[in-house]
């Protein structure tokens, strides 16, 4: 098992959860019909996060 710096560590966790809140999103976006859907805003309208 490799050892990681705090920062690492806690970046990479950061990642993974990030990865898998948008595969989660996905997954409930898919889900829905496509009435629905068309609600939402496409990923090419998006605005890039304010963090």
């Amino acid at each position: 098992m490799e050892v990681m710096a705090p920062a690492r560590h806690w970046h990479a966790l950061q990642q993974e959860r990030l990865g898998w809140a948008y595969r989660a999103y996905r997954r409930f976006i898919d889900s829905l019909s496509a009435e629905v859907r068309s609600h939402f805003i496409s990923a090419s309208e998006q605005q890039p996060p304010m963090w």
